[in-house]
């Protein structure tokens, strides 16, 4: 790449992944229903997005928050944020409304949600390895949501194996403790 074609180019690539993949947000997608359906959550699209910047070569972080996960491109004089879950807006390049995007994020974290993840304050870097653990958790949630206990603690062995983190034992912790009858599913 040129580098005076960069942020031309990562435009492109934005759009053609919109066009080509991302057609419904589904939450607890998985990245074969992305590729195959063109179903998508935070997650699935931005595994897309990380393998297509990989491929063309392009430096990149990934964050994961608490409820989110998005992508910051550094370009030679200038960050992208990519919103995963916002193929035709969520491309931002001014720095002040990265900031906002950014800000908006961290305060999702501290919600009034009762979930088992408001106790925690997740804002780090993931990489493509760790992003491929966080399916095995998703697939856990709907999992558990359709209260198929066992097998949901089958797929957070398996993201544990990939990406031991505190959000794969504190729903580990919940699930055993509802498959064990101390807490209730409602």
């Amino acid at each position: 790449r040129k580098s005076g074609n960069s942020m031309i180019n990562l435009r492109r690539l934005n759009r053609k992944i919109a066009v080509s993949y991302l057609e419904s947000y589904e939450q607890l997608s998985n990245f074969s229903e992305t590729i195959n359906n063109k179903k998508y959550d935070c997650l699935t699209s931005t595994l897309l997005y990380a393998y297509f910047l990989e491929k063309l070569g392009y430096k990149y972080t990934i964050r994961e928050t608490n409820y989110h996960i998005y992508i910051l491109v550094n370009l030679e004089k200038k960050q992208v944020l990519i919103e995963p879950t916002d193929p035709y807006h969520g491309f931002i390049w001014e720095k002040k409304y990265i900031n906002k995007r950014i800000a908006t994020y961290k305060a999702s974290n501290h919600s009034e949600n009762e979930g088992f993840l408001s106790k925690v304050n997740i804002d780090r870097e993931v990489n493509l390895f760790q992003l491929a653990g966080l399916q095995y958790y998703n697939k856990a949630v709907k999992l558990f949501n359709m209260q198929r206990f066992e097998e949901a603690i089958n797929s957070l062995k398996k993201s544990m194996m990939v990406y031991d983190c505190e959000r794969n034992r504190m729903f580990m912790a919940f699930s055993l403790e509802v498959m064990n009858g101390k807490k209730t599913f409602d």
